[in-house]
C-alpha cells in the first residue's frame, strides 16, 4: 500500500470526524465569504467587454481562429476608463477578501487542534493590532510569486496564438501546458501563509512566506497530487447544480488546515 496515499485517506477520515457538529459554524463563515464575494463582483460585471460565444466545434481551426480573432478585438477595443475601473474594483475585491479569506483559515486551523472558535474570530484580520497590513502583504507576495511561476504560461500561449505553421505552433502550445502544469506545482510552495499568518502572528510577512516555501520544500509533489484527489468533487458539485459545495467546501477547508498543520509539525 502506498504509504502517502494511506496519509491522505487517513487526513481526510480526521476531516469528517473534526467537522462532526461543526457543519453550521463552517457553513455560516462560507455564507459571509459569499456575500463579501457577491458585493465586490457586482460593480465589476458591466466594466468588461462582451466576448464572443465560444466555438461550436473546437476541432475546426477556422471557428476557433475567427472567435480568437474576436476576443482580442473586444478587449482592445475596451475603454481605459472600464480598463481602469475593472483594476480598481480587483484592487478592492482583494482588499476587502483578503483578511476574511485568512480568518477563515486561521478558524479552520483552530477546528484542526479540536478548539473552538468563535464566528467573530473570522474577522479577527480585519481589526487586529497590523494584522490587516500583515495578512495583506503577505497574500501580495504570494500572489506576486505564484504569477511569475504561471507567466511562462501565457507568454507561450499568446505566442503559439500567432504562429500559422503547426509545425511551430502545436509544440508551443504543448511546451506552455507544461509550463502551466510545472508552475502550478511550483506555487503550492505559498499554500501554507495563509495558516502560519494564524500560527506564527510575531513573523512578518516576508518571514511567512520564507516559512512556507522552507515547510513545502521536497512535498509539493505530493501536495499536487492531493489538490487533485479533489477533482471527482467538482465533478460532482457541476452535476449538483452547486449544492454539492455546501458539503465540499467545509470538508476542503478542513482537509487544507490539517494538511499545513501536520507539514509543518513534521518540519519542526
Amino acid at each position: 500500500m502506498n504509504n502517502r496515499g494511506y496519509l491522505r485517506r487517513k487526513l481526510k477520515w480526521e476531516a469528517k470526524r473534526l467537522l462532526s457538529g461543526r457543519w453550521l459554524f463552517c457553513l455560516t463563515m462560507l455564507l459571509f465569504w459569499g456575500i463579501l464575494w457577491y458585493v465586490t463582483q457586482l460593480y465589476s460585471g458591466g466594466l468588461g467587454p462582451a466576448l464572443p460565444g465560444l466555438p461550436g466545434d473546437i476541432s475546426d481551426p477556422a471557428q476557433v481562429d475567427a472567435y480568437l480573432t474576436a476576443w482580442f478585438a473586444a478587449w482592445r477595443s475596451i475603454e481605459p476608463a472600464r480598463i481602469a475601473g475593472l483594476l480598481l474594483t480587483a484592487a478592492l475585491g482583494f482588499l476587502l477578501r483578503t483578511p476574511l479569506d485568512v480568518g477563515i483559515a486561521a478558524n479552520y486551523l483552530a477546528l484542526s487542534r479540536e478548539e473552538q472558535p468563535r464566528l467573530r474570530d473570522s474577522f479577527a484580520f480585519y481589526i487586529g493590532p497590523g494584522q490587516l497590513t500583515r495578512s495583506l502583504l503577505a497574500e501580495l507576495l504570494c500572489l506576486f510569486w505564484r504569477t511569475l511561476y504561471v507567466l511562462p504560461f501565457f507568454v507561450f500561449s499568446f505566442t503559439s496564438l500567432w504562429i500559422d505553421d503547426p509545425l511551430v505552433g502545436l509544440p508551443l502550445s504543448l511546451l506552455a501546458m507544461a509550463l502551466l502544469a510545472w508552475g502550478l506545482v511550483r506555487a503550492g510552495a505559498y499554500a501554507q501563509a495563509r495558516y502560519l499568518l494564524a500560527a506564527r502572528p510575531e513573523l512578518g510577512p516576508r518571514e511567512i512566506v520564507r516559512l512556507s516555501v522552507r515547510n513545502m520544500r521536497g512535498r509539493l509533489w505530493d501536495y499536487a497530487v492531493f489538490q487533485l484527489s479533489f477533482l471527482p468533487w467538482l465533478v460532482l458539485i457541476s452535476v449538483t447544480m452547486l449544492l454539492g459545495a455546501l458539503y465540499f467546501m467545509p470538508y476542503y477547508h478542513m482537509c487544507q488546515a490539517l494538511y499545513m498543520r501536520k507539514t509543518w509539525e513534521s518540519c519542526q
